[in-house]
């Protein structure tokens, strides 16, 4: 069973002392501004009210939302302590997931501001019931959510669950579009058990959800398309992919390299069909230990892919999975000359199970 764990989680959503009461927030260059509400932080504040902020794990840890406060009292709250130069720190430097306002904020993005990436959607709010929870493969659950009302995302994105009386929110991508009844999919990490026992000790009790989140969304263009996961990584790409078959017009070729142990590939009929549904598409798996350190797990399918590909510069490539591996598939592929603007990536960053 991998032990590479899918998902993330969120601070408690118990305000401690110093988080703040309601106050306008601006953002720089463009003067936008949006309000911040009590124990809310910035990054989840702007994006609510369709600001497009740089953002990546949500949890402190990746750096992506690094700004500068310009004006205004804030607390910082879980971000990591290597986010951080000396430099940057003297300049006001804060990771806005991990940022409460104390008082009106003016704020400024670390370097050039993010390139527009089509239409924010805003992420909101649904109260879901637990309809089913089943064992897909070695080492992946599927869990099935039907929500309130339904949830607008692109294929690819991922929602936050709050987990029943544990006050921690867990971040999993779904593995479908959006569908007419509108209910959503998950793959989780069996060795998630905190997670699995929370849920399934629960059933009756409805889940709150918040999303979507996340820019690992297919990008229309008629280059060749690089995909690559382990374990749960396959549900966002699972997401693009069933979009891709449903849609009108061409498709250009892809190839998937899925990394899992001895029977961990899930959906296999269905990867199966996909090169019928999608003339030009490849599923290459690779059989990962099912233990031991985790650079030698996730070394066997970035070595797959180093041997199997020449040139990437013509491609997009799609890479969803633990940090380790989007790291390690980024440094690959840009050798190999794929532009960095074309890399899309979700990492997600270990947890307890």
């Amino acid at each position: 069973m991998s032990t590479i764990p899918y998902s993330r989680s969120r601070p408690s959503d118990a305000a401690p002392p110093g988080r703040g009461g309601r106050y306008a927030v601006r953002l720089l260059p463009g003067d936008r501004v949006f309000l911040v509400e009590p124990g809310e932080d910035v990054l989840t504040a702007g994006l609510r009210q369709g600001v497009d902020l740089r953002y990546g794990c949500r949890h402190g840890k990746c750096t992506t939302c690094k700004y500068v406060v310009v004006e205004g009292d804030v607390a910082h709250v879980g971000a990591s302590p290597y986010a951080f130069s000396d430099r940057e720190r003297e300049e006001g430097g804060v990771l806005l997931c991990s940022t409460f306002a104390r008082s009106p904020l003016v704020i400024t993005p670390f370097g050039e501001p993010p390139p527009a990436d089509g239409a924010l959607i805003p992420p909101e709010e649904r109260s879901a019931r637990i309809e089913s929870l089943a064992p897909v493969a070695a080492g992946l659950v599927e869990l099935r959510l039907r929500p309130d009302a339904p949830l607008a995302y692109r294929p690819g994105q991922y929602v936050e669950i709050a987990l029943p009386g544990r006050g921690e929110r867990r971040s999993y991508a779904m593995t479908a579009p959006p569908g007419p009844s509108g209910a959503l999919t998950f793959l989780v990490d069996a060795g998630h058990r905190r997670v699995l026992d929370a849920l399934a000790a629960n059933a009756a009790t409805p889940v709150t959800l918040l999303g979507p989140f996340g820019r690992l969304h297919h990008r229309p263009a008629q280059r060749p398309i690089l995909m690559a996961a382990t374990g749960a990584g396959l549900g966002p790409l699972l997401a693009i992919l069933r979009e891709l078959r449903a849609a009108d017009g061409a498709v250009p070729p892809i190839t998937l390299w899925y990394g899992a142990p001895r029977g961990g590939i899930p959906y296999t009929a269905e990867l199966a069909g996909l090169a019928g549904d999608l003339p030009a598409f490849e599923f290459v798996p690779v059989e990962l230990p099912a233990d031991g350190p985790v650079g030698l797990r996730l070394g066997r399918i970035v070595q797959h892919i180093g041997r199997e590909l020449r040139d990437a510069s013509a491609h997009d490539a799609y890479v969803a999975g633990p940090v380790a591996l989007g790291d390690a598939l980024e440094g690959l592929l840009t050798a190999k000359g794929l532009p960095e603007r074309r890399f899309f990536c979700e990492r997600f960053y270990a947890v307890s199970s």
